[in-house]
């Protein structure tokens, strides 16, 4: 299978803004989920390339699908055990998962909604953002 790019959003240098990144992944299948699943593993995996990331080190994705032009992705409760906290680091965690998604199905979903081990709901990931609704990205 030939090599796509794929832009995944990291932190810049100081730490203080996202950055685009293209790099190459080889999708595991055809489909838009399974699409989904392999862009979202490629930016928990980004900090294994040198890239330094705003998701919590060791957060896994378990299920990633779409349903309409919704997306829900299932992360591993890392992604708030392990979290920094503060307002910011959470502003960017949150806008690294959206702004990966927008740029790489653009056409394909409207909003992301984040969910934690299994599928649950929780109110936030550092207490200052809700995530318990879906996110536009239009």
């Amino acid at each position: 299978k030939a090599l796509e790019s794929i832009d995944i959003f990291v932190l810049d240098r100081d730490g203080f803004e996202l950055i685009p990144e293209q790099i190459e992944i080889q999708y595991k299948s055809v489909g838009a989920s399974q699409n989904l699943k392999d862009v979202i593993r490629a930016l928990l995996e980004a900090s294994k390339n040198g890239f330094q990331t705003a998701i919590p080190e060791g957060t896994r994705l378990y299920e990633a699908y779409i349903d309409e032009k919704t997306c829900y992705l299932d992360f591993s409760r890392e992604l708030y055990g392990k979290h920094l906290g503060g307002t910011r680091a959470e502003f960017l965690t949150i806008s690294s998962i959206l702004k990966t998604v927008q740029a790489n199905f653009m056409d394909r979903i409207d909003q992301v909604h984040i969910l934690i081990e299994g599928g649950q709901e929780v109110k936030s990931i550092a207490g200052h953002i809700d995530i318990s609704r879906s996110f536009s990205i239009r």
